[in-house]
């Protein structure tokens, strides 16, 4: 009895403390930010701030500069008289300058930052990441054409990159990451144009459409991802379902060598020919599709820019320890002096007519 006393005298404190540092009205002195977006600005930074304005899904968007993000927030607050709730934010906007000398101080905020939820998506975009929240006379922006797209659902996301996600690849690969590139459309709608290499202390590089997809399909599980195969008797567009792979590493006259194997299964969404494809021939040219992307894709995303997502040094410690040993430490800068095979298998399910 006594402790179920305590319980529920420990329960009342946390509900009657729930609000703390919100101020005396509680909700009523919160501001519920929606979306950040960042901007550099000569050796400071610009915060816009996506602010849910009412119950029925309107919203307010303010901008604030400092010397750093948190700074900026801290200033928009006072300016505000509210305390700025970041918990519901579910898209942090990075303008194009902010990754250019490396990421290292916007991971800082990122990671230490205990009021953002580990699972809110980033989005880098050309230009200036304000520009992607201003409302048009609709009381729409830019950026709602892909924040949907990106933030939810937060466990498979279609196209995004969260907080958590890029922590782990930078622990992984030693200080290198990916994050996707929007840009404005003709009718001033955000879409996604690519990708991005980061790196935590040198300059990023922007990967087109296709290299992001070929990165995405050796990096990530980008399921719902549809393609277009020609073959001769037809088009057909696949649905992913599911992929897997594996790396392994070997010395060839002392030079690694990589094989990088991976299976995809597809599932036939449209066919262009008049007679119901041959699978054989759909799996083939599927293949050998993939195996251009992917092929592309690690030229452009490994050997162009010396970055490790694909975690060669991993496998290199793993499966050649004592050349590791040896030569490591000097490796790791000279990533493209390495070399790679492609080992790609598609499996594509074709629904009875």
């Amino acid at each position: 009895m006594k402790k179920r006393v305590i319980s529920l005298a420990l329960s009342a404190m946390l509900l009657l403390s729930g609000c703390q540092g919100l101020g005396e009205d509680g909700v009523g002195h919160r501001a519920v930010a929606q979306i950040l977006a960042v901007d550099t600005l000569g050796d400071g930074v610009e915060v816009a701030i996506r602010l849910l304005a009412d119950a029925d899904g309107g919203y307010v968007t303010v901008s604030q500069q400092g010397e750093n993000i948190s700074q900026a927030i801290s200033e928009a607050q006072r300016k505000l008289g509210k305390q700025i709730f970041l918990r519901d934010v579910g898209l942090i906007v990075l303008g194009e300058e902010v990754c250019t000398g490396g990421i290292g101080l916007l991971q800082q905020y990122l990671y230490r930052n205990f009021q953002l939820r580990p699972r809110v998506s980033l989005l880098a975009v050309q230009g200036q990441a304000a520009e992607y929240l201003q409302q048009n006379e609709d009381a729409q922006a830019p950026i709602d054409a892909v924040a949907q797209q990106l933030q939810w659902p937060w466990e498979n996301p279609e196209e995004g990159v969260t907080v958590m996600a890029l922590q782990r690849e930078l622990d992984d690969t030693g200080g290198d990451g990916y994050l996707p590139v929007a840009s404005l459309s003709a009718e001033g709608k955000a879409e996604l144009s690519g990708g991005l290499i980061l790196h935590r202390e040198k300059a990023s590089r922007q990967l087109g459409r296709e290299a992001w997809d070929g990165l995405r399909l050796l990096v990530q599980e980008p399921v719902s991802m549809v393609l277009t195969v020609p073959t001769d008797q037809g088009d057909g567009a696949v649905e992913l379902l599911s992929c897997s792979g594996g790396l392994q590493a070997s010395l060839e006259e002392q030079r690694p060598v990589f094989l990088v194997s991976r299976t995809y299964r597809f599932r036939l969404l449209e066919w262009s020919g008049r007679e119901r494809p041959d699978q054989e021939a759909l799996e083939q040219a599927l293949s050998r599709q993939l195996e251009q992307i992917l092929g592309n894709a690690i030229r452009e995303t490994v050997y162009d820019t010396g970055a490790d997502v694909m975690q060669l040094d991993s496998a290199l410690r793993r499966d050649q320890p004592r050349w590791w040993q040896v030569h490591g430490e000097g490796w790791k800068d000279h990533r493209q002096d390495s070399g790679f095979w492609l080992s790609v298998e598609c499996q594509v399910e074709i629904p009875q007519q």
